[in-house]
């Protein structure tokens, strides 16, 4: 399962700071059974959501981890969520890993349905785009197809005149841990 979340950050004097602390949340998830895989992204173009995570899980049942309820979620964020505008966080089925984006790739949401997106939006015709089925948490976001692309010139366009696709680039290499959940279920 794909945990997405997204969020822009509002101090702009904290921002290294605030990567900083960002990247030591990851490795605290990461500590999280069940948490397999995560990488962070930045917007190309201007949208509400700044930055996004994917978050490779084994299961929703990560969520009702003792050890996730303690290091994770919108209390794991301390004095920071303050600043931390337009947060939200989805879970999806649809693919099971995440892939690795090189830092010369863009991560492209499209954020439709299928047959909507497919008439109107610039799909790529030699990636595949991956259509994700909303499965729990904020629910804010109800369809997302999302591809990994060498150029996002046509995407990044359109995505300047139309919120429904947002384009990223690389601000992490994908963080892979892969402990699994029997590792820590009490029989």
């Amino acid at each position: 399962m794909i945990y997405i979340t997204e969020m822009s950050f509002e101090d702009p004097a904290r921002l290294t700071e605030w990567h900083k602390f960002y990247l030591e949340n990851i490795a605290n998830l990461q500590s999280c059974p069940g948490f397999i895989a995560s990488q962070r992204f930045e917007a190309v173009v201007d949208t509400l959501a700044t930055y996004t995570a994917v978050h490779e899980i084994e299961s929703p049942a990560v969520f009702e981890t003792d050890i996730y309820r303690t290091r994770g979620g919108r209390q794991s964020n301390g004095d920071w969520q303050a600043h931390m505008k337009n947060w939200h966080r989805n879970l999806y089925s649809g693919i099971d890993t995440t892939p690795r984006v090189p830092f010369d790739a863009f991560l492209v949401y499209f954020d439709a349905p299928r047959d909507v997106a497919k008439q109107e939006f610039p799909l790529p015709l030699a990636s595949p785009v991956h259509w994700l089925e909303l499965a729990g948490l904020d629910r804010t976001i109800a369809h997302r197809g999302v591809a990994i692309l060498a150029k996002a010139d046509e995407q990044i366009e359109f995505a300047r005149h139309d919120e429904r696709i947002k384009v990223f680039k690389p601000i992490t290499d994908r963080i892979a841990n892969g402990r699994p959940l029997s590792e820590f279920t009490q029989t």
